[in-house]
């Protein structure tokens, strides 16, 4: 019995172990991994078992909810293999998907996941098919259509971006990879865990089919050894087996050699079987072949990138002209100003012989030619004689007063921005006349060299060719001195002398980046520890050989002017991509040079290699192979020895294609557990992109040094450069890429036929209306692969539509050589791209050169105004370039040779990305782009004229530093003035130009208008002086400008669109320019005051009162034309800053940050919050309204309290710009995109998601103007602006000593802007009172009207002036003449003060006061006080508006009522939609109380007996001219029936109260009028316009 029950045991055991085994076969059949491993096959059972008793002691109590509630990839259950614990009936049904019952109310609920930052659109880029799920189950074949957002797991929709999904490490479960959560931002490391994302992406369906093979696993029988040494072999062609090492021949060529022109060729099979059966004969050939460091010998070379910039060069040079040589004044391609006509002023310049100052003041058509200008000049001021010939027009030419810029001569007057900029202004246009000749200044002592000129890029790990070779004669001498050890059998020699040798290929290493490949250290090793002679020689072949192959890739892999022969030069043959069948295959060998923090924080490294064209991932692997740093060479390394095979095969890759390296690292970080136990994190530390082919379009084969960028956020950048090593602390990544024994090129591409075009007429109506959709919507990113599809294949029928070009060619899904004849072909045919449109080629997404150059030539055809401002985005996208010889770069330096501001525009934008240096690819790129312009230019002294605007940058640095180390407002003030003095006379001597307006030649300062302003920067204002004008900016350091600058360049660009639509809103722009590393200059707008400085003039309450800006404006403009010229300016430029302030998200806007010019133009400054950045204060966000819209400017715009006709054009103005910029978002959107990759702080993906979202793109254009009317609603109601008015203005009062009000300034009066004397207004002969009248400004109060008699005039004026302004004269006066007993001025009545009976009284004190000041000597009666004081103003002229509305008789107003309509129908198969806008009402008559009506619109379709039809607005109170801006919507089954038989009816009541409303007026329109109107390509009918109404009985 004992026996059987053992035997039964033992049986079932033999059956467990069986069984066991047959159910891992089958895992292991049908685990359709990409990982290939050589390992033992326990290894992953114990890493299993232990990855579990991690989860059992080491996961959180609310771990088990968050993975049920997390969701599956691809709806994919939890696998089997989990917990059991977490398998309770509890939690599942019997489907495992479903959850029955609540978790317990014990477990801690989990931590909610981030709402969606915005609902409206797709996440911009939207999620691509490229999830590199480390441990999920292998991606599912393509669906042609994306998943829903409900499918995704949470770790896609809580994001915007699509992620690179945290995993192991090793075959595991999906519930051992839960996604990674989101981070807090306020933690330092904010992307651990975080999803990477890469911008631009558009929606694929590719697959991840790489296979990973780990070359360093132990060699079992599932990976037999052939296949080893077949990889080892195909990327070392001279590989040899360990056993067969010691008896073959060392190699003579590595393989880093293969990236040189000449190579060995590949060695076969039945080569190394001949070397196994033919050993004697090898050694006898051997001697020949035996290296030494004679070997290595350097050679003058030329680095690729140098030869792509001399290309450059080449095609740059051949578009120069000699107007490189002149500033052109910008040209825009529409009229800067709506006038007819201009009032021009010119005057003769310094080229004259005989230069007078008289001027000529002439009136010009705007669309006058600045030719046929400058023919009538010559004819009045040349002479008969210089006439004889002709009118020398070509010789002369017209430039900007004070500036070296000329005027284009082909161009209208009314076509260039200043003359735009003068008629905003209100100025006159005044130009000079002069030879058509450059002005340059010219040096008197030879330019400083290039280093010393500013501060640049600088190459740290660029070696001298003399360290490489000393270091080899010294390392060749030590060789010896160890060899010759070795034969004298001296065991200290020996120790002695390998040591020194140790030491020198170590210091050699330390210079090359601390690079020591694994095989260089190997064969040193063995040469330092051979027993025989033959071990010794055949030692030193290798490691000759391996130090030949490092030197040579370093020289390859840096911009270093030499290079290392190869040591078996062999021609190869050229062989095309065509006809290459090979997969495309990738070695990682190693990381070297690591960074410190590490290899203190993370255990484990791993690499994910992937396969890009532009943003969209090609190919990649889905698992991941770790390593550990080892420690057994000179310097730390991780030896990743992968080897990576795609499926791609080389003739179907794309030219532009980029292998992409992600260094990952797992950190032992510690758990929230009570236990004290730790979890791997998966965190990014690094990548890099190689182009796989060269500039020659040649195949890169072999050793590459890849310098890896960083991690700083978790952006990846597949794009840019080949990255040269250029910083001695990079990381460095050893790939190793097939070598042929042939040259595989990429052929040109070849277009044998052409497209042809297809009438869109011919599609069926459905289809047109639906590519015209797809088309509208602009965003390739938003549609689907079965749209994009769609859009490839209707393709012919969309070519008259340049804007479709873009989502077409988002829609090709095969960039190989065999398709891309298909691409060009419609290239070629397509409609022209507007230069804006051209924009949106330049974006990553769109790698391919040809398309790049044709989007090249559009964006050239556009205007200089719009190239100039565009230029921060065309430098920008040489980021996205893969070679350094692009058309773009071609396209800068062309620029530069048209127009010498270009040439200075382009060398300071190119600055700006060296100093702010994040990407050193493209900062290099920079660097040597920046350097080629100033050699181009060298005959035009452009490096001369740039080293002294670096010499007078660094002196105001100088000047801004040293000012701060004082702490005395007084001293920093003299300091200021005496370092300034010192500068006035250095710019006299030798002139500069400034970086932000280059054509004004500095010849001096102007030290008494320059001041410290106040603030923690310190920044200076500086006026410098010009031949004949003067320059004021402000320099800054200490805060990125960058950001003022785009935001300015954004507002430029919305104004330009303005214009382009014929709405003028008057807006203020100003140069801002970085210069440096967080410092810049910017232009200072003359005339203007800060809303702070006006609410100050009458103290702290003015922040408070709603008639300050109204009363600033008034005293700015003394006349009844400027004022009314100032109030429309203020309307305008009020509406404009409103609608761009609320599109970029412009935060911390304080009264400080809000200027108003004299002429009434309001602009901002300090645009340091944008685009959802706001500002906080404790915690407390301070911007809580859309936008900065107080009462005080409703009340300037309003003329009064109660809504009036100038408000609701100032809501058109809001409104009108606010759908102009919806209809050209892709202008923002475009230059918006370019940026969103740069370095600038709050410019990202977000940000341009922000823009898009508060366009509100998917409403239309109605539905939008009833939100904006809504926001400037919320704007004007909110208390929150004024709040944070009142305490910034009282922290900027208790911080300055020297805030004093106007009314304490004792020079002038407070309610006139200026002084004015007798010699201006002419002398007053008599001064009498005549009576006093009630006036309300706006409140009311009594003025005194005073004629006044002057000797010059014979009809008296009369000025109306308040006792308050009398008390304000006579203390002053008081004041200035401390001896003169002047008559005191009755205070009245402590009680009201302000009425008809205390007026009356004080009249004979004002009348007694006048008398006796007008009886004292002239010094005092005849000051500029006095004229001051009696100088007329705007009340003087206008004095009958200021009166009361309800002084004003009900029936006074007289126009007829009407109302803005808007009616549209919409005929459908469905159904039929009517929508009525309702916009504005104007002159609604009074009520009989003569109060303004509380009213609101109804409206019927009659007949409609039982008034089921009714629909209403809102009520808008207390005004006559009330904005309803309502849509009222109608659902009609039968609509043309409708359109024939019904009449709409609309109506105005006035709301009184509960059941008290009574009919205003009443308008019948027949629907008829609008069955009449056109039908658009919507199926709309549109009625709209003023309609007038018939007052109801």
């Amino acid at each position: 019995m004992m026996a059987e029950n053992i035997t039964d045991t033992e049986l079932q055991l033999a059956l467990e172990l069986s069984k066991k085994t047959y159910e891992e076969e089958e895992r292991r059949r049908n685990e359709r991994n990409d990982l290939i491993r050589f390992e033992s096959p326990e290894n992953p059972v114990r890493r299993e078992q232990i990855n579990q008793i991690k989860r059992l002691y080491s996961q959180s109590s609310f771990d088990a909810e968050q993975t049920l509630n997390s969701g599956h990839y691809f709806g994919q259950p939890q696998c089997s293999n989990t917990d059991p614990r977490r398998q309770s009936p509890l939690f599942y049904s019997n489907n495992d998907h479903t959850i029955l019952n609540a978790v317990p109310t014990s477990l801690p609920t989990p931590p909610a996941l981030p709402p969606k930052t915005y609902q409206r659109r797709p996440p911009f880029p939207p999620s691509p098919d490229l999830n590199l799920l480390y441990d999920v189950p292998p991606p599912l074949p393509p669906r042609t259509h994306r998943p829903e957002q409900t499918s995704l797991p949470i770790g896609s929709t809580g994001s915007l971006y699509p992620a690179f999904s945290q995993g192991s490490g090793q075959p595991t479960s999906s519930t051992d990879s839960p996604f990674m959560p989101t981070i807090d931002p306020s933690e330092s490391i904010p992307y651990v865990n975080a999803e990477l994302y890469v911008p631009y992406t558009v929606c694929s369906n590719r697959l991840q089919n790489g296979d990973l093979i780990d070359l360093g696993s132990v060699e079992d029988d599932n990976c037999p050894e052939l296949t080893l040494e077949q990889i080892r072999r195909e990327f070392d062609p001279l590989y040899r087996p360990p056993e067969k090492r010691s008896q073959t021949l060392s190699a003579v060529q590595v393989p880093g050699s293969s990236v040189e022109e000449v190579e060995v060729p590949s060695v076969t099979r039945t080569q190394l079987k001949k070397e196994a059966n033919n050993e004697e004969e090898n050694k006898e050939n051997s001697v020949q072949n035996w290296l030494s460091l004679d070997c290595i010998s350097l050679q003058d070379h030329v680095p690729s990138v140098l030869q792509q910039i001399a290309i450059v060069k080449e095609k740059g040079m051949k578009n120069g002209t000699s107007s490189s040589l002149f500033f052109m004044s910008p040209i825009a391609d529409y009229m800067t100003t709506s006038a007819k006509s201009v009032k021009i002023v010119v005057s003769k310049d310094y080229t004259w012989p005989h230069c007078d100052q008289s001027e000529l003041a002439f009136t010009s058509a705007t669309e006058t030619s600045v030719e046929l200008l400058i023919t009538q000049l010559l004819a009045d001021l040349l002479s008969d004689s210089e006439l004889v010939n002709g009118v020398p027009v070509e010789r002369y030419g017209l430039k900007i007063f004070g500036l070296d810029e000329f005027l284009p001569k082909t161009a209208a007057l009314g076509n260039n921005l200043y003359v735009g900029n003068c008629i905003l202004h209100g100025k006159d246009v005044k130009l000079e006349i002069g030879r058509f000749e450059p002005s340059f200044v010219r040096p008197v002592s030879p330019s400083p060299p290039w280093e010393k000129m500013k501060a640049q890029f600088k190459y740290s790990s660029i070696l001298d060719k003399e360290d490489i070779e000393n270091m080899i004669v010294h390392l060749k001498a030590e060789m010896t001195e160890y060899e010759n050890a070795f034969h004298s059998s001296s065991t200290l020699k020996i120790s002695s002398t390998s040591n020194k040798v140790r030491q020198c290929v170590k210091m050699l290493c330390k210079l090359i980046n601390s690079i020591e490949p694994i095989n260089l250290h190997q064969y040193l090793q063995n040469y330092l520890t051979a027993a025989t002679n033959d071990q010794l020689r055949c030692a030193r072949n290798d490691f000759i050989a391996s130090l030949h192959g490092l030197i040579s890739v370093y020289c390859n892999c840096t911009l270093s002017s030499y290079k290392l022969a190869p040591l078996r030069p062999v021609v190869k043959q050229k062989k095309e991509i065509l006809h290459c069948k090979e997969k495309l295959k990738v070695m990682v060998n190693s990381v070297h040079n690591l960074v410190e923090n590490w290899m203190r924080d993370y255990t484990e490294f791993f690499v994910t290699v992937n396969v890009y064209y532009g943003t969209q991932l090609l190919a990649g692997h889905n698992k991941c192979i770790s390593k550990t740093v080892k420690h057994d060479a000179f310097f730390p390394y991780i030896p990743m020895n992968v080897y990576v095979c795609f499926e791609d095969v080389l003739c179907t890759c794309p030219r532009e294609t980029k292998i992409m390296f992600i260094l990952s690292g797992y950190s032992a970080v510690p758990n929230a557990g009570a236990d004290g136990s730790s979890d791997n994190t998966r965190r990014p530390l690094a990548f890099a992109s190689l182009p796989l082919f060269d500039h020659e379009m040649l195949l890169r084969q072999g050793q590459v040094f890849v310098p890896l960028s960083v991690l700083k956020e978790p952006v990846l950048k597949p794009w840019g450069p080949n990255p040269l090593i250029a910083n001695e602390k990079d990381p460095i990544l050893i790939v190793t890429l097939p070598s042929y024994e042939y040259q595989v090129v990429f052929p040109d591409v070849a277009i044998e036929y052409q497209s042809i075009k297809q009438d869109p007429s011919s599609l069926d109506s459905e289809t047109q209306e639906y590519l015209m959709s797809l088309v509208e919507a602009g965003d390739p990113q938003t549609l689907k692969p079965d749209e994009l599809e769609l859009l490839w294949q209707k393709r012919s029928y969309l070519m008259h539509l340049p804007e479709a070009l873009p989502l077409v060619l988002s829609s090709v899904t095969d960039w190989g050589y065999y398709f891309l004849s298909n691409v060009y072909q419609i290239l070629e045919d397509w409609a022209p791209l507007s230069p804006v449109q051209a924009m949106q080629l330049l974006l990553p997404q769109y790698p391919d050169m040809r398309i790049r150059q044709k989007a090249i030539e559009w964006i050239l055809c556009a205007s200089s105004d719009f190239l100039f401002n565009a230029l921060p985005q065309l430098v920008e996208a040489l980021r996205f370039e893969i070679f350094e010889s692009s058309s773009l770069a071609i396209a800068l330096l062309t620029l530069s040779y048209k127009d010498r501001r270009f040439a200075f525009e382009i060398y300071w934008q190119l600055q700006q990305r060296i100093d702010h240096c994040m990407d050193l690819a493209y900062a290099q790129r920079c660097t040597l782009l920046q350097k080629e312009l100033l050699e181009r230019h060298e005959t035009d002294h452009l490096r001369d004229e740039i080293a002294r605007q670096h010499k007078l940058l660094n002196e105001l640095d100088c000047i801004q530093m040293d000012l701060r180390r004082e702490e005395s407002e007084q001293t920093r003030l003299s300091l200021l003035r005496s370092r300034l003095g010192a500068l006035d006379g250095s710019l006299l001597q030798h002139n500069a130009r400034l970086p932000c307006i280059p054509s004004f030649r500095c010849s001096g300062v102007v030290t008494r208008d320059c001041k410290i302003f106040n603030s923690n920067a310190k920044p200076l204002k500086i006026v410098f002086r010009g031949l004949n004008s003067t320059y004021a900016i402000m320099h800054k350091t200490g805060d990125d400008m960058r950001q003022d600058a785009l935001v300015l360049q954004m507002v430029a660009f919305m104004n330009d669109i303005w214009l382009s639509e014929h709405l003028d809103l008057r807006m203020i722009t100003f140069r801002c320019m970085p210069v440096g590393y967080r410092k810049g200059m910017a232009e200072l707008v003359s005339d203007c005051a800060t809303l702070c400085e006006i609410q100050k003039e009458v103290g702290m309450t003015g922040v408070f009162s709603k008639d300050v800006l109204r009363n600033w404006l008034m005293k700015h403009n003394t006349t009844e034309f400027l004022y009314k010229q100032a109030l429309d300016n203020f309307t305008r430029s009020c509406a404009g800053w409103c609608v761009a302030t609320y599109v970029l998200g412009i935060g911390d806007r304080h009264n400080d940050n809000i200027l108003v010019t004299t002429a009434g133009h309001v602009f901002h400054i300090d645009f340091g919050k944008y685009m959802g950045d706001w500002q906080t204060a404790a915690g407390f966000r301070r911007d809580r309204v859309p936008f900065v819209f107080t009462y005080e400017m409703y009340f300037v715009i309003n003329g009064g309290n109660q809504q009036r006709e100038s408000y609701q054009t100032f809501i058109d103005y809001c409104c009108k710009a606010f759908n102009y910029l919806r209809r050209n978002y892709s202008i923002l959107t475009n230059l918006l995109k370019i940026m969103a990759c740069s370095d600038i702080s709050g410019m990202n993906i977000e940000s341009l998601n922000f823009v898009e979202k508060n366009l509100m793109l998917e409403l239309s254009e109605t539905d939008a103007v009833i939100q904006f009317t809504q926001l400037i609603n919320h704007s004007l109601k909110s208390a929150f602006p004024r709040i944070n008015f009142f305490f910034h203005t009282l922290a900027q009062v208790m911080s300055s000593s020297a805030a004093n009000s106007s009314k304490n300034n004792e020079a002038v009066l407070s309610f006139v802007p200026q002084l004015y004397t007798q010699n201006t207004d002419g002398k007053i002969k008599n001064v009498r009172v005549i009576s006093f009248e009630k006036r309300f400004l706006p409140n009311k109060v009594y003025l005194y009207k005073v004629e006044v008699v002057r000797e010059s005039e014979t009809v008296p004026a009369y000025v109306y002036r308040s006792f308050t302004e009398f008390n304000e004269l006579y203390i002053k006066l008081r004041r200035r003449f401390p001896t003169v007993a002047f008559p005191a001025l009755s205070p009245g009545t402590k009680m009201r003060s302000n009425v008809r009976e205390v007026a009356q009284r004080r009249m004979v004190d004002v009348e007694s006061f006048l008398r006796y000041l007008f009886s004292l000597s002239p010094e005092v009666c005849h000051c500029d006080l006095v004229y001051t004081f009696f100088h007329l103003i705007l009340r003087d002229s206008d004095i009958d508006s200021y009166v009361d509305n309800e002084d004003v008789h009900p029936d006074i107003h007289r126009n007829q009522c009407e109302v803005y309509l808007k009616i549209q129908f919409n005929d459908s198969k469905s159904h039929s939609q009517l929508s009525i806008f309702v916009g504005h009402v104007k002159h609604l008559a009074l009520l009989s109380t003569g109060q303004a009506p509380d009213s609101y619109m109804k409206a019927y379709i009659r007949p409609d007996p039982q008034n089921l039809t009714k629909r209403k607005t809102q009520i808008v109170k207390a005004s006559q001219n009330p904005t309803f801006n309502k849509e009222l919507y109608y659902d009609i089954m039968d609509g043309e029936h409708m359109l024939s038989t019904r009449v709409l009816e609309v109506s105005v009541w006035n709301c009184g109260g509960l059941m008290d409303n009574n009919k205003m007026y009443t308008l019948y329109i027949p629907l008829q009028k609008l069955k009449n109107q056109p039908v658009d390509r919507k199926g709309n009918r549109v009625l709209e316009g003023w309609f007038a109404f018939d007052k109801s009985m």
